[in-house]
């Protein structure tokens, strides 16, 4: 009797030592962080007070940035992303389900070939599609509410911007000249 408890109990520290139990969520409150493969998976990820992440690679469930936090995404997967009180994402890259932003915060995302559909999406509330400018890699992020996109802001490719800047000098300089002959 003795021992069948001794190896139920042995069994259970050998279970448990090998199977360790991980959080799933983890809050970084201020401070750079950098996440890559090497980091644990988490369900929730947690930017707040002033706290920036750039998120390399990896996977985690959902990234929430609060309280002027700041992400950086370059690559990995995650399920979803919620900005909130004035909090700033910046998405390069990587594998993002769904987007949530609110109560003035920004997201930024790099591409100069993309869809917009107000309607559709994992939630019916639109998403977005189309590459990402730094890498050539496809993206499709659905947005949680119809308020999503108003916080979103496409970033063009540098070169396509510089070509609009260069057309605009242009037509600038054009229109001065023939008021200038016109003499207006």
């Amino acid at each position: 009797m003795f021992t069948r408890k001794l190896v139920t109990i042995l069994v259970g520290v050998m279970f448990f030592g090998v199977c360790s139990a991980k959080a799933t969520t983890i809050i970084f409150e201020s401070g750079h962080y950098i996440w890559t493969d090497a980091d644990p998976y988490y369900d929730e990820v947690f930017l707040k007070n002033d706290a920036s992440l750039d998120f390399l690679s990896g996977s985690i469930g959902k990234l929430e940035i609060i309280h002027y936090g700041l992400a950086n995404i370059y690559g990995g997967n995650m399920t979803s992303i919620w900005t909130f009180d004035d909090s700033i994402a910046h998405i390069h890259g990587g594998d993002i389900d769904i987007l949530a932003a609110f109560s003035d915060s920004e997201v930024y995302l790099y591409t100069d070939d993309f869809i917009y559909s107000p309607t559709g999406g994992a939630e019916n509330n639109g998403y977005v599609e189309g590459l990402y400018y730094n890498t050539n890699v496809a993206f499709y992020i659905s947005f949680y509410d119809d308020t999503s996109y108003s916080n979103l802001s496409i970033v063009p490719e540098p070169t396509t911007f510089l070509l609009f800047c260069f057309g605009w000098i242009a037509v600038r300089k054009r229109n001065l000249l023939e008021n200038h002959f016109r003499g207006e």
